[in-house]
């Protein structure tokens, strides 16, 4: 079995180890380039995008969602 192909078998046997590694590369390399403030400023822009996507996609929508977290339960 060759490198290439034992790594695709790990990535395949292992989706959640390899997707948190690649991240943890990507944002070294991301504080390593730009330091550490503005690295977490490029954190917080990729989440704001992510939950706006959801939100778009889901077809959510802010307000009803916070009536629903905060509606209270009658037994």
């Amino acid at each position: 079995m060759s490198f290439i192909e034992t790594i695709i078998q790990w990535i395949n046997e292992n989706p959640g180890k390899s997707v948190g590694a690649c991240i943890g590369f990507l944002l070294g390399i991301v504080i390593i380039a730009f330091g550490p403030v503005k690295a977490f400023f490029i954190v917080l822009l990729v989440v704001i995008g992510l939950l706006i996507g959801k939100i778009r996609d889901d077809g959510l929508y802010p307000s009803h969602e916070l009536k629903r977290l905060f509606k209270r339960k009658r037994d």
